[in-house]
């Protein structure tokens, strides 16, 4: 890394769904943070040459904090872990400032958001930028169960209507039916999504034949 660190202080700790828990870091000298936009991560810092990237949930709008959010994986690559099990609030976090590989393309005249687990966190702050500009979208959360869906009841309330809640309870005949969720886009639709391997490949196999055929 090129830039120099910045010392944070996690001012807040708080459980968001089972197994996922947000930390809200301040700037310790009081300064504002970097500016950011939706789709930006933060490299985390946390000893040992350990370095870990979360993507930043907070309202880009408020430059006086950072919010990230962690799944807890003990069988991880061990930066969750340490997270989890080490940090609480008022602890020390270095971390360097916001970078974006996914930036939102605002160009467009319709969305579809897709998030899986975790994956709501870049996605949360596109929904809330799409609104603000008043562009048409439509944010779909899937998840096991209710408990593991983040910050769901802010989702609720920000977006109303807007955001859709999918719970497989590991059933596969409850997950979200994504061939029939393209099928009935009748417009040029920009997709955004964020979560596991598997769910990625099933929304590229979902989207083929609308691509070819349109």
């Amino acid at each position: 890394m090129s830039s120099q660190p910045i010392t944070t202080r996690i001012t807040a700790v708080e459980d968001v769904a089972g197994q996922i828990r947000a930390y809200t870091l301040e700037a310790i000298d009081g300064t504002e943070l970097p500016a950011f936009t939706a789709g930006a991560h933060i490299d985390v810092l946390l000893g040992n040459d350990l370095i870990r990237q979360y993507s930043l949930c907070s309202d880009p709008a408020e430059r006086h904090y950072y919010r990230i959010a962690v799944l807890h994986e003990p069988d991880g690559r061990g930066g969750s872990d340490y997270m989890h099990r080490q940090l609480q609030a008022g602890d020390e976090l270095k971390i360097h400032g916001p970078r974006n590989h996914f930036e939102l393309d605002m160009s467009g005249d319709n969305y579809l958001l897709i998030a899986g687990g975790i994956g709501i966190t870049p996605i949360m702050l596109m929904a809330l930028q799409l609104q603000a500009a008043g562009k048409p979208f439509t944010l779909h959360y899937l998840c096991r169960t209710p408990e593991q869906a983040a910050f769901r009841h802010w989702l609720e309330e920000t977006f109303g209507s807007a955001v859709e809640f999918h719970y497989s309870y590991g059933d596969a005949a409850k997950r979200l039916d994504l061939s029939a969720l393209f099928s009935l886009q009748n417009q040029p639709t920009r997709v955004y999504t964020c979560g596991s391997e598997g769910l990625l490949q099933a929304i590229l196999d979902a989207a083929a034949p609308c691509r070819t055929s349109r």
